[in-house]
């Protein structure tokens, strides 16, 4: 008996039913279609319960961040897809936002992009070569959240990358520095150091 009580425990759930039915409710509001198409097979009931189970022990400011961060998600996510919203610390770029991102990149590589994004991208180029966007946007989000946690894992921060520059941009830039013409030195200051001079000569 004492044992069962403990597995029980693991079921208990503190999360709010108000909390959840408002979460499914934004959700319903913000992706319409598309949320029937991934939670519209569950019972009301039954996903106001899952709901409550996977949010057991998100925080308000993690609720909020989850919520805050949905907004720019362009398919709705699965719970425990905004569960993982819920705790993103806000450092990095979402797995949504680093695949726009390096969209934007791949077609002008002057677009702002991290390594990680730009890894990750490296890493899916053949499909999304080879198949297109639609096929390369599950791996790249799957990818992107792997190469994320791992990144997490060894307390590493996000970084944007930066273009190395090429030899040609080195050799420009020793050209600009041998034609950059100084100022003047003005007349009196001239005469001043002239005059410093010759009398170290004599």
């Amino acid at each position: 008996m004492f044992e069962l009580e403990k597995f029980q425990k693991a079921f208990e759930i503190s999360f709010p039913v108000e909390a959840a039915q408002q979460i499914l409710g934004l959700m319903e509001s913000l992706y319409g279609s598309e949320f029937e198409r991934v939670h519209g097979k569950t019972d009301a009931d039954l996903l106001i319960e899952n709901t409550r189970l996977v949010l057991d022990g998100i925080t308000p400011e993690q609720l909020q961040n989850g919520i805050k961060l949905m907004r720019s998600e362009r398919w709705c996510p699965t719970l425990p897809g905004f569960r993982f919203l819920c705790l993103q610390d806000g450092d990095w770029w979402t797995a949504e936002q680093a695949w726009t991102f390096a969209l934007n990149w791949k077609k002008d590589s002057s677009k702002p992009i991290t390594t990680l994004a730009k890894r990750t991208l490296g890493e899916v180029s053949e499909v999304l070569n080879g198949q297109g966007q639609k096929a390369a946007y599950k791996a790249f989000i799957d990818t992107y959240e792997y190469n994320l946690r791992q990144a997490k894992a060894r307390n590493c921060t996000q970084v944007m990358w930066v273009k190395p520059k090429t030899s040609d941009d080195v050799k420009q830039q020793k050209t600009t520095e041998r034609n950059r013409s100084g100022m003047p030195c003005p007349p009196e200051l001239a005469a001043k150091i002239k005059g410093a001079y010759r009398g170290n000569l004599s």
